[in-house]
């Protein structure tokens, strides 16, 4: 009776350990998503443009979110690009969720558009996009949440990016303008692709202990 216990216990040590693989990923890999702490954790930063501000309806109970407001420029012709990029963070493979909270002020250029991408140096994956096709101005609010899939183990940035168009704007007429308001930022890591390898060398050596106590003849 001990010596089945002792195998049952070993063999369900090694499907744990192997099951587990990428567990040391979990919790949220995006610093100040929130903002509380100011610019901490993020670059790109260019007051007025892009800033912190504290009085909005939607973010009731929150201190500080993040806005990106375009600003009118009667010289400017074409499009006008403002980005802010997160901290550098890792990412094993495996799904992930997104989640965040958006206002968007919509000016009158066609050509506006926001989105939310991850970026390893070498690729983009694009996570959120919104685009003003109408032409038209208005305002929207949303909660996002979204999971995603990462292939193989990375290390990257999240960037946002604003582009608007820079000329066909009353400049008496505010409410042309373009602004993003962002908070509670956060990327989370849901479950593992395949186990890593650490787990899988782990799993091994509990049935290999097994197969050699069982040749030993202690169980």
């Amino acid at each position: 009776m001990e010596k089945t216990r002792l195998t049952g216990i070993l063999l369900v040590c090694a499907a744990v350990a192997v099951g587990l693989g990428g567990a040391e990923a979990r919790g949220g890999l995006i610093t100040n998503g929130n903002f509380e702490s100011g610019p901490t954790g993020w670059s790109g930063w260019s007051s007025p443009v892009v800033g912190i501000v504290t009085a909005n309806p939607f973010f009731q109970g929150t201190s500080n979110v993040l806005r990106m407001q375009e600003q009118y420029n009667p010289s400017q012709v074409g499009l006008l690009t403002y980005t802010l990029s997160s901290e550098a963070f890792g990412m094993t493979a495996g799904t992930y969720d997104i989640s965040f909270r958006l206002s968007i002020d919509s000016g009158i250029g066609e050509s506006d558009w926001f989105r939310i991408y991850l970026d390893n140096g070498s690729s983009e994956e694009e996570l959120y996009t919104w685009t003003n096709h109408s032409g038209s101005s208005g305002v929207f609010l949303m909660s996002y949440s979204h999971s995603f899939t990462v292939g193989e183990p990375q290390t990257t940035t999240l960037t946002m990016e604003l582009k608007v168009d820079g000329q066909p704007y009353d400049s008496h007429d505010n409410k042309t303008i373009t602004t993003v308001l962002m908070d509670d930022m956060d990327i989370s890591f849901s479950a593992p692709l395949v186990p890593s390898p650490g787990a899988v060398v782990l799993g091994g050596m509990g049935i290999g202990l097994i197969g050699w106590l069982r040749r030993r003849r202690v169980l």
